[in-house]
Formats: C-alpha cells, sequence, structure tokens
C-alpha cells in the first residue's frame, strides 16, 4: 500500500470495530461480508491518555459527574477498548496518532 493517498481518493468512514471483531458467530459472518466490500481496512490507535481524556469529557458532556465518566472510561470503555485494540492485526494499516 502506497504512503501518500491521491487527492481524487474516495475514503469511506464505517465507525465501527465489528469488521475486525470475532467475538459471536454472527459478528464472523457481517464481518467476512463488510470486509469484502472494502478495499482497505485502518486502525487509528490513539495514545492511551488522549483516548481516556476524550472518554472522560464526552461522558460528562452527556451528564455523568467526574467521578462517573472517569469510572466508565477507565472501566467498561477500557475493557472494549483492549477488545478492540487486540484485532489491530487484522487490519491493513495501523495508524498511530500522537
Amino acid at each position: 500500500m502506497p504512503n501518500e493517498t491521491p487527492a481524487a481518493t474516495l475514503a469511506w468512514s464505517t465507525g465501527t470495530n465489528d469488521v475486525r471483531t470475532r467475538a459471536q458467530p454472527w459478528r464472523a459472518r457481517a464481518s467476512r461480508t463488510t470486509r469484502a466490500l472494502l478495499d482497505a481496512v485502518w486502525y487509528l490507535a490513539p495514545r492511551d491518555d488522549v483516548r481516556h481524556e476524550r472518554l472522560v469529557r464526552r461522558h460528562e458532556t452527556f451528564g455523568k459527574s467526574p467521578q462517573q465518566a472517569r469510572d466508565w472510561a477507565l472501566g467498561t470503555d477500557e475493557r472494549n477498548a483492549e477488545l478492540i485494540a487486540a484485532t489491530a492485526p487484522r487490519a491493513d494499516r495501523v495508524i498511530r496518532l500522537v
């Protein structure tokens, strides 16, 4: 895959992790079907501290207290992040955001 993307390239962001997740049988089937429609799958990996900060801010914006937001970001969201991080090797390209 080239390092530069031509300006005329159409990019479609699915915003989903199911393309790489195989946790349940129905997801595996959906993943294969969706993946077949895509030319490439990129995994975007922000730094953990940036991801945590953004998650806490988002949870606070939607009504959680600062403590509730931190607990959620470092609990439920973190477990999901670990599951999704394990799928990075199945992506065509991994982009580390700094």
